[in-house]
């Protein structure tokens, strides 16, 4: 059994509404009665929701027991605003995401699962606004964890409650940023990169994943290159 680990946002999902700057900030400015900048600088690309909102509160000088003490807090906080305000026309799939997606699903050579920065309330939403939640029975997700390199390892434990024949040699992570590359290379797995997030294809490439593409337009190429990546 093969495990292919998706990343969700610029590779399964691409959103139209830009929100959660907004939402994170706005949240955590409810839960601890403290002002924030709206112009503080946040990084989300490839980075974990619990490091994403650290961050914040490094950047404030606030210690990170005090975000611990009210962790769940702050994600119910943000899920609920999520929920308000992205809505099924805000989320379209990345180009050729569902056709991959179906083939791959009907191949019983492999088990799908995620590997994501969001929390997984957050995870869950989004691939319910395209339809595809069901297509992943495991994964791992940015509740609390900081390192994005520990996540992969976390989703082959999860994966192996299900599948026991599942190792290192045949995991492949795909996402859209130089950091999903680094935690396969990190963790010894195979990676896709896809440049339909904020990175180009040529930048992705410098990182040496195992296989590259613009967007998986051309889902058969992409698809048969996985197989052949497996020796399939």
């Amino acid at each position: 059994m093969i495990a292919l680990l998706f990343d969700i946002d610029g590779t399964l999902l691409c959103l139209k509404k830009k929100v959660a700057k907004d939402i994170f900030l706005q949240v955590l400015r409810d839960t601890f009665s403290i002002e924030i900048d709206k112009d503080i600088y946040v990084d989300f690309a490839g980075r974990t929701d619990y490091g994403i909102v650290l961050s914040i509160f490094n950047q404030l000088g606030l210690q990170r027991n005090l975000l611990d003490s009210q962790i769940d807090e702050v994600f119910e906080g943000i899920h609920k605003y999520f929920l308000r305000e992205l809505k099924k026309e805000h989320a379209f799939p990345c180009q050729g995401t569902l056709n991959l997606l179906e083939l791959l699903k009907n191949d019983q050579r492999f088990a799908l699962g995620v590997v994501t920065g969001n929390f997984e309330l957050n995870a869950r939403l989004k691939l319910n606004l395209l339809g595809i939640e069901d297509y992943f029975q495991f994964g791992a997700y940015g509740d609390n964890q900081i390192n994005r390199l520990q996540l992969p390892i976390i989703a082959l434990e999860n994966a192996k409650k299900i599948y026991l024949n599942i190792h290192p040699d045949n995991c492949l992570i795909i996402g859209d940023t130089h950091l999903d590359i680094e935690s396969a290379h990190h963790n010894s797995f195979k990676s896709v990169a896809v440049a339909t997030g904020g990175m180009s294809l040529s930048d992705l490439s410098h990182h040496k994943p195992s296989l590259a593409f613009e967007d998986f337009s051309d889902y058969n190429q992409v698809y048969n290159s996985i197989l052949k990546l497996f020796n399939l």
